[in-house]
């Protein structure tokens, strides 16, 4: 498997998120830019608290699945994050989600 650090971070940040209650049950995501045109990101139907490296998916910012498993279904908005704001890079859903929703619309 390719980008066993990164998985393993996000691992750490999807236990540490569980382990604190900011997730529960099956919500929320994470992925991480690891190089211009590649996403690192946990599966559909995955539990933060309980991910491991095969839960990880890499993903083209074309969409186009690499390698692993069917990406998070919220894989769009996470594309779309990483094309408009190139400084990011890592996102977690939902709550990167609503916090990009109250910036658009302030605008």
């Amino acid at each position: 498997m390719k980008y066993i650090n990164q998985s393993d971070e996000i691992i750490s940040v999807g236990r540490l998120m569980w382990d604190k209650d900011l997730v529960s049950g099956f919500n929320g995501n994470i992925s991480l830019r690891v190089d211009e045109g590649q996403i690192l990101m946990t599966g559909r139907g995955t539990c933060l608290g309980r991910l491991a490296r095969q839960d990880m998916a890499l993903v083209g910012l074309d969409g186009r699945l690499i390698d692993g498993p069917e990406p998070t279904s919220e894989r769009l908005l996470h594309f779309e994050i990483y094309r408009h704001f190139p400084e990011v890079k890592a996102v977690q859903l939902p709550e990167a989600g609503t916090y990009f929703e109250r910036r658009m619309t302030r605008r």
